[in-house]
């Protein structure tokens, strides 16, 4: 993982799905597929000194929606340091 690699200390994730958020921050058993992702998910959380889970609206999300779209459709790996891409700008001009 990314913040792992760059050694981050203290973390904020932010997710439009308040289920997973919910459920992420409980430590409630959930034997399913996606009970043993979200285990996997605490797991790696668990590694961090401060991690903070948030919720926000899908609406105020189009920047990382945007983000995952531009993934699926590269066959490329990407790491913007100290910059963002271009196609961000649009979002933060708002």
């Amino acid at each position: 993982m990314l913040a792992q690699e760059l050694s981050l200390q203290n973390v904020i994730f932010k997710g439009d799905s308040l289920n997973v958020i919910r459920e992420l921050k409980e430590n409630n058993s959930n034997l399913s597929m996606i009970g043993l992702c979200l285990l996997d998910t605490q797991r790696i959380l668990s590694t961090f000194p401060r991690v903070e889970l948030t919720h926000i609206r899908r609406e105020d999300n189009e920047a990382a929606h945007s983000l995952a779209q531009f993934a699926l459709s590269s066959s490329e790996s990407f790491l913007w340091k100290d910059c963002i891409p271009s196609f961000f700008d649009s979002y933060f001009s708002k």
